[in-house]
């Protein structure tokens, strides 16, 4: 009996080498479209809007024989719409972040230095567990400032868990006491006191510590304001997840909108909806989306996934159903601004030298 080359009985993938792959980075530049300045109200608001949703169920299906014939329905993922905005400095990011906490103080929160031992919750020497930033951002919009890469990539670690799923999972390194949120009050600013059960009930967010094993939930949205170039955020793999779980808003201010800005003529408000917990996509709605990213995608052929943009129309409809209709000048507007912000991709600008 032959012997059987191993090689032949399973699929391969052959992956590059180091030197090979330095030798493509090389070769290739970062591209990304831009949305127009105004635009980022837009998205700040979609982001802030969707901080409300707990499940979109999508209703899939195609039309076969003039009939819709639906598929399986399937749950997003996540429901939430989260935000890198990437500008230049002195391109009134912060000025919109501002403006977006101003006009909702009791939704919005700041925070422009966030440490993996703060996301996560930690332990005090004497043993006291610190509650983790993660559980006061129920229901809000966290806005985080100028955003930089972590040495480690443990915060990058975490923030890519908590924006996919709103949760994290870790392991204390000593003993504490076992702990719930739900049995608890916490204390106020002005000497009054929060049930933990009821801000479970109401958001969801709860924190528990058994066997020192911390379990952290809280549904929230996050806008990201960078004024660093996209390559630096996308030169690693961890970057790349990041921005892969976000819509990238990349953007210019042209001289008349900066004195738009500077002569008080431009207006920092965002166009915000309500949309239920709960959001059902029919598969008549589904069906219209997908003819409109087919249509919106005609002739181009962007190196992020397709799906993507689809589920970022799907998120961006759930927030505005009952308000705007598909066939809506507002939602067509939507829609386009979704297909530029899906993603960044880098293209080959020259040809790479060939390895003997």
């Amino acid at each position: 009996m032959k012997p059987q080359d191993q090689t032949e009985l399973f699929p391969e993938k052959t992956f590059k080498s180091i030197e090979e792959e330095k030798e493509i980075a090389r070769s290739r530049k970062l591209v990304c479209p831009i949305v127009d300045f105004k635009d980022l109200r837009t998205i700040m608001g979609l982001s802030y809007s969707s901080r409300g949703l707990d499940k979109v169920t999508v209703h899939p299906g195609r039309i076969t024989d003039g009939k819709i014939v639906e598929g399986i329905a399937r749950v997003l993922n996540r429901p939430y719409i989260h935000v890198f905005v990437q500008a230049s400095k002195g391109s009134f990011k912060s000025a919109h972040a501002r403006a977006l906490l101003a006009q909702f103080p009791g939704n919005v929160v700041s925070q422009d230095y966030v440490t993996g031992a703060g996301l996560r919750g930690s332990i005090t020497d004497e043993g006291k567990f610190v509650p983790p930033l993660l559980f006061n951002w129920a229901l809000k919009c966290v806005i985080m400032d100028e955003v930089v890469k972590d040495r480690h990539g443990e915060t990058t670690r975490m923030m890519l868990q908590m924006l996919e799923g709103n949760f994290y999972v870790y392991k204390l390194g000593r003993k504490i006491e076992n702990l719930d949120s739900r049995t608890m009050n916490f204390a106020n600013p002005d000497g009054s006191f929060t049930s933990g059960m009821g801000l479970y009930q109401r958001t969801g967010a709860f924190y528990t510590v058994v066997d020192s094993n911390v379990t952290v939930y809280a549904p929230f949205t996050c806008v990201m304001l960078s004024m660093y170039p996209l390559t630096f955020t996308l030169s690693s793999q961890l970057g790349q997840a990041l921005l892969d779980r976000m819509l990238v808003a990349s953007y210019e201010v042209r001289d008349e909108e900066r004195d738009d800005v500077e002569d008080g003529m431009y207006k920092f408000e965002f166009p915000t909806f309500e949309p239920g917990s709960e959001v059902e996509i029919t598969a008549e709605e589904y069906i219209k989306i997908k003819e409109m990213r087919n249509k919106k995608l005609s002739n181009k052929n962007p190196e992020f996934s397709k799906t993507r943009i689809l589920d970022n129309m799907l998120r961006a409809y759930a927030v505005v159903k009952g308000k705007l209709t598909l066939d809506s000048g507002e939602m067509d507007a939507i829609f386009d601004l979704i297909t530029k912000v899906s993603g960044a991709y880098w293209v080959e600008t020259a040809p790479r030298r060939r390895h003997n």
